[in-house]
């Protein structure tokens, strides 16, 4: 299998340790794969939505990587968003974000599509909300269940989600959304080994 040249946007290359064959890269057009990190929350304009109370943002970094993002997709390089990554390529696919939630403990079950039980981690209190977009334009990859027990708009009114967003693919933009922290859990081999083969997937297009 040949290195896997990775471009990072916004925080430091230990977002891709888990990934195997992989080498960063400062380039943007000789990327392989584009990986937007965790940070500070998206703000609310991009979904045209007020802002939360709660929500915290950092207009210069948002206006940068959606600079970025942009790009990534005119240039059709493959994206994969983690945490705040996930949340700025749900809104970049058009989605909206649950602005306030409460955070699962750092560890909690998932559930796949493909019918298998592992074990995530969240640091983050907001998540996707894509449920606003055609079908087709979203597939969600896996779930939480019974663990969130509010969702927050911009209003403060909840959002009724009808499933806890973990990993979402978005086939238009070309870009696969971890809500978690695979890099913080290498020790949960089955999760790793499952995030692995799903990006592989999704490299082939075969999601």
């Amino acid at each position: 299998m040949k290195t896997l040249k990775i471009y990072h946007v916004g925080g430091n290359i230990g977002y891709s340790n888990w990934i195997e064959n992989s080498e960063p890269i400062n380039s943007l057009q000789e990327a392989d794969l584009v990986i937007f990190t965790g940070g500070e929350d998206v703000h609310p304009y991009f979904y045209e939505e007020p802002v939360h109370p709660r929500t915290y943002f950092n207009t210069v970094r948002d206006k940068q990587e959606e600079i970025i993002f942009k790009a990534a997709i005119e240039l059709n390089i493959p994206i994969l968003g983690v945490c705040r990554g996930s949340q700025l390529s749900c809104v970049m696919a058009g989605g909206k974000l649950v602005q306030h939630q409460n955070n699962p403990d750092f560890k909690h079950p998932i559930k796949t599509y493909n019918n298998v039980e592992l074990t995530m981690s969240s640091t983050h209190h907001q998540a996707q909300h894509p449920f606003n977009l055609p079908e087709e334009d979203y597939k969600i990859l896996a779930w939480s269940e019974d663990i969130v027990k509010y969702r927050e708009d911009g209003n403060q009114q909840d959002m009724k989600t009808p499933k806890d967003c973990e990993i979402v693919y978005y086939p238009k933009i070309n870009t696969l959304a971890i809500q978690g922290h695979p890099e913080m859990i290498l020790e949960e081999e089955e999760t790793i080994k499952w995030c692995r083969e799903l990006l592989l997937d999704f490299l082939n297009k075969q999601l």
